[in-house]
C-alpha cells in the first residue's frame, strides 16, 4: 500500500490525485480477474450448500455466479488496493478485515436483489414473483439467510488470503502454496542489491523517527516500478533492498536497468514531495550479480524463502564496493551478458575486484 506520508503530500495538488489514481487501478487491475472467479465460485458453491440452488447446474447458476463475481470482485479489488487513511481502523489489520468482511456482506445483499432483478428478464420462470419481495421478506428466507452467512465467511477468507499475499508477496505466497521450495531447488537467477546513498548523513538529520518514515516512502517509491518488470523483493535490511529475477525471465523490461530507470523517474516525480516532507530526495546505489543459486523455504515456527549461494554474497560485496570506488552501480560481466543490448550500450569496463569472501578476480562494469 501506499505510505500515509505520501497520501497526504499528494491530495493537495490534481498532479498528485491523477498519480495515485493511476497507481490505485494498476493494482486493481492486476487482481481484478482473480478476485472475480474466487467471488463467483464462492457463490455457487454458497447457493448450493445454503439450499437456495438445487438440482443439475444449470446456465442460471453461471449467469447469477457472473454477477455476483463481476459485482463484489469489482468492489473489492477497488477496495483492497485503495491507499491506506489515516485511522483507528487502519491500524488494528484485524479490525479492517472484519470492517471489510460486514462491508462485502451488504454487496452480497444488494447483488441478490440486482441478481433477481437482472435474471427475471432472462430466466422468469426461475425466479417469477420474487424480483418485487420486500427486503425483510428475503431475509426471513431460511436459504436467502445461509446464502448471506456462508459469503460472509467467504469475505473473511478472501480478506484473509489478500492480506498474506500482501505480507508475502504474490510470488512467495504462491511457492509456498505449492510447496514449490519445501526441498531445495536450483534456479538461475540475477540479484540486485539497493541501498540509500548518504543514509547515514539523512538518518541524523532527520532523527530516528522521520529517517523510517524516509525509507519507508523510498521503498514504496519502488513498488510500482518492481512490479511493472516483474521483479521479486527477497527482503529489506536496514536502509537496503534484496531484489531477485529469474534469468530465462529476463528481457527489455524485465531486468534490474528498466527497474533501476523507472524508479529514478517515480522518485523524480514524487520530487516535491520528499523535498518538502524531508528536505532531501533519495538516491541509491547498486549492485548487480548472475548465476545459479540455491532457493529453498526454511524454518519452523516462521517460514521463509532463502536463496543461498555465492551469486547472493557477491552481489552483496558488488554494492558495499560501490563507494571506495566512487560510483553508484556495479555490475558483473555474467549479469551484464544477460541484459537487453539497449541497456548494454550504457555499461562500460570499471576494472578487476578482489571481492571479500571470494576466491579470484571478478571483472565488473558500471554505467556510463
Amino acid at each position: 500500500m501506499y505510505p500515509q506520508s505520501l497520501l497526504a503530500g499528494y491530495a493537495s495538488t490534481g498532479e498528485g490525485r491523477k498519480i495515485l489514481f493511476q497507481a490505485h487501478l494498476k493494482r486493481a487491475l492486476r487482481i481484478w480477474i482473480p478476485v472475480i472467479v474466487a467471488w463467483s465460485v464462492a457463490s455457487i458453491l454458497a447457493s448450493r450448500l445454503s439450499g437456495m440452488r438445487e438440482g443439475a447446474f444449470e446456465l442460471f447458476d453461471i449467469v447469477g455466479a457472473l454477477i455476483c463475481g463481476i459485482t463484489i470482485g469489482t468492489v473489492m479489488s477497488w477496495f483492497e488496493t485503495r491507499p491506506l487513511r489515516p485511522g483507528f481502523v487502519n491500524r488494528y489489520p484485524w479490525l479492517d478485515v472484519v470492517m471489510r468482511a460486514v462491508l462485502y456482506t451488504g454487496a452480497v445483499f444488494v447483488t441478490i436483489l440486482l441478481g433477481r432483478f437482472v435474471l427475471f428478464n432472462f430466466f422468469p420462470d426461475e425466479i417469477r414473483g420474487q424480483q418485487w419481495r420486500p427486503i425483510i421478506d428475503m431475509w426471513n428466507d431460511i436459504p436467502i439467510r445461509r446464502f448471506i452467512f456462508l459469503m460472509f465467511f467467504a469475505s473473511f477468507a478472501l480478506n484473509f488470503i489478500l492480506h498474506l499475499r500482501l505480507t508475502l508477496g504474490p510470488k512467495n505466497m504462491l511457492a509456498m502454496f505449492t510447496g514449490r521450495y519445501r526441498m531445495p531447488v536450483k534456479e538461475e537467477r540475477l540479484f540486485l542489491f539497493i541501498d540509500l546513498i548518504d543514509s547515514t548523513a539523512i538518518a541524523e538529520l532527520l532523527g530516528p523517527l522521520d529517517f523510517t518514515h524516509f525509507k519507508h516512502d523510498f521503498f514504496c517509491a519502488l513498488a510500482q516500478p518492481l512490479m511493472s518488470t516483474s521483479g521479486t523483493i527477497v527482503q529489506y535490511v536496514g536502509d537496503e533492498v534484496m531484489l531477485t529475477w529469474r534469468t530465462k525471465d529476463i528481457d527489455e523490461n524485465a531486468c534490474p536497468f528498466s527497474f533501476i530507470e523507472k524508479s529514478k523517474r517515480q522518485i523524480n516525480a514524487q520530487s516535491e514531495y520528499f523535498i518538502q516532507r524531508y528536505g532531501v530526495l533519495p538516491t541509491f546505489r547498486s549492485g548487480i550479480h548472475a548465476g545459479e543459486v540455491v532457493v529453498a523455504e526454511v524454518g519452523d515456527t516462521r517460514r521463509d524463502i532463502v536463496y543461498s549461494g555465492d551469486v547472493v554474497n557477491s552481489a552483496a560485496r558488488l554494492l558495499q564496493a560501490c563507494r571506495p570506488e566512487g560510483v553508484d552501480l556495479l555490475i558483473s560481466e555474467e549479469a551484464a551478458a544477460l541484459i537487453h543490448v539497449g541497456f548494454r550500450q550504457n555499461l562500460t569496463r570499471h576494472r578487476e575486484l578482489n571481492l571479500r569472501g571470494r576466491k579470484g578476480m571478478m571483472e565488473v562494469l558500471k554505467i556510463v
